[in-house]
């Protein structure tokens, strides 16, 4: 808050309504963390009811092409590391959002093959490339 330059008074607000805190100064994150590593350790079952997101700590997820001609997907964290990603956690990133927990993502990219996609899901949760929360759908 900023009282009385040139008599105004200006107050800034910052929102995180969108799941995101790059800088770690939000101080849930740490609490979305704790959270998403106890998903981690539940049972398959109940981690599919959970929902993904893309991580508080992501900068961006990109495809590049190497001077070798190899395609390279990584998640970039901000200001800190970048994650090499296979293109089954490339394309599972690709499909997070609010409406769909991780069995509903899997069905969509794997079909029938849920194994492959929770063991993406399990790796990305862990290097924070993904957040695990509760589905607050029956």
């Amino acid at each position: 808050l900023r009282e009385n330059p040139a008599n105004t008074t200006n107050l800034y607000l910052k929102l995180n309504s969108f799941n995101c805190d790059p800088l770690g100064e939000d101080p849930h994150t740490e609490a979305v963390r704790k959270r998403t590593v106890a998903a981690l350790n539940s049972s398959d079952e109940a981690l599919k009811n959970s929902v993904p997101l893309l991580g508080r700590r992501v900068d961006y997820v990109h495809r590049q092409v190497t001077r070798q001609s190899d395609e390279i997907a990584e998640v970039v964290f901000w200001g800190d590391r970048t994650l090499p990603v296979n293109e089954n956690e490339f394309e599972t990133l690709k499909h997070l959002d609010w409406n769909s927990n991780v069995g509903a993502v899997l069905k969509k990219i794997n079909g029938k093959d849920e194994g492959a996609g929770l063991a993406a899901i399990r790796r990305l949760a862990s290097h924070g490339a993904i957040d695990l929360f509760e589905s607050t759908r029956d």
